[in-house]
């Protein structure tokens, strides 16, 4: 074989090799209400992934893996219950983003007085994150009233209706607006919403009278 066709053969496998790389990052590991998500959208850019993978103290392949598994869950989540919102009409009421601010304006500044002032339109501004929490709180109030269930404490949401969630997600993929396609993550995402659960709370002691910010557990 001449060095003209053996150089030929190595650039062919050279740009195969980028196909297939680049077919891989493109291929759908799951559609929410018909729009592709791929692997590429999930992942994290290489330096913030080196940075995780150093404040997590586990090798890239370890956390670009939780990353992927978060943030396709994260994309669904946020898809799903922007859309429960819009057809239960459920908006942030503008009294409960008010007292969140009130309630988190001195813990806000304390975290932020060494960084960058976030801008009002930046979801991690004090008014972004109180829009945030008040609209999950209601949609949470609004699903536990619906649908019941389980409801479990975690450190993100002291009430969270996890097994109201695991019914609406459900309802989403029958009704073919979630399909996780790839199976590396089907599995684990819906592991994360069946039982059994831990920290369960008490059904007598589930209670969205009030919003958890408003109530004498939040810890400053």
């Amino acid at each position: 074989m001449s060095v003209l066709l053996r150089n030929l053969v190595a650039a062919v496998a050279v740009i195969g090799c980028l196909a297939t790389i680049a077919e891989a990052k493109t291929e759908p590991v799951a559609t929410l209400f018909g729009q592709s998500v791929t692997i590429e959208q999930i992942s994290p850019a290489p330096a913030k992934l080196t940075k995780l993978a150093r404040d997590m103290g586990v090798s890239k392949d370890m956390a670009i893996a939780s990353f992927q598994h978060n943030e396709l869950a994260r994309q669904i989540l946020d898809a799903v219950m922007a859309d429960y919102a819009k057809q239960h009409n459920i908006t942030a009421d503008p009294d409960l983003v008010a007292r969140f601010i009130e309630r988190f304006a001195s813990q806000h500044a304390a975290t932020t007085k060494n960084g960058a002032t976030s801008s009002a339109g930046n979801d991690n501004s004090l008014p972004g994150i109180a829009q945030k929490q008040v609209l999950q709180w209601q949609i949470d109030k609004a699903l536990y009233a619906e649908l019941g269930g389980t409801v479990v404490f975690t450190q993100r949401n002291p009430q969270l209706p996890v097994e109201a969630y695991h019914t609406l997600l459900q309802q989403y993929a029958k009704a073919g607006k979630v399909n996780i396609t790839d199976t590396r993550f089907s599995a684990l995402f819906w592991k994360a919403f069946e039982p059994p659960y831990r920290f369960e709370i008490p059904a007598g002691q589930v209670s969205f009278a009030k919003p958890w910010w408003l109530t004498s557990q939040v810890v400053e």
